[in-house]
């Protein structure tokens, strides 16, 4: 998907290891964050405080995908009353697969044993790449 946007400049991949505070700060700098059913979902959407009292952005637009899990409980989008709103001072949006499956195991990712993976399929990532677009050029 990253390879679907015309200037990939300001795009920066965090790193799996680093300490969650951390983490979370990293993600209250940027402007967008892109991210599918994890944990990181839910850090980014998350309104953040800081324990010195300083003063935060608060100001990241979520974009999530969706694959094999239920977007119903744990999906954030500002467009669609069905969905939760983020914690953010921002807009957050997401997309949901055509998954075959939605079994325990896509759940269990440890138990899951599928021959191909299709948990993304129906997913247009130029559409994702085109709300980012039009989101960064409004708020520019």
């Amino acid at each position: 998907m990253i390879k679907s946007l015309s200037n990939c400049s300001k795009i920066t991949i965090v790193p799996k290891d680093i300490p969650i505070d951390v983490y979370a700060a990293l993600i209250d700098f940027c402007d967008v964050f892109v991210t599918s059913d994890t944990g990181t979902m839910h850090i980014a959407a998350a309104r953040k405080f800081s324990e010195s009292g300083g003063q935060l952005r608060n100001k990241t637009a979520v974009f999530s995908i969706f694959g094999a899990t239920s977007a119903r409980m744990y999906g954030y989008d500002s467009y669609n009353s069905h969905f939760l709103n983020p914690g953010q001072d921002a807009p957050s949006k997401l997309y949901i697969s055509n998954a075959v499956c939605r079994n325990l195991t896509c759940v269990n990712k440890k138990a899951k044993k599928c021959k191909k993976i299709r948990c993304f399929e129906g997913i247009n990532e130029f559409e994702v790449a085109k709300d980012i677009i039009n989101y960064l050029s409004k708020e520019q």
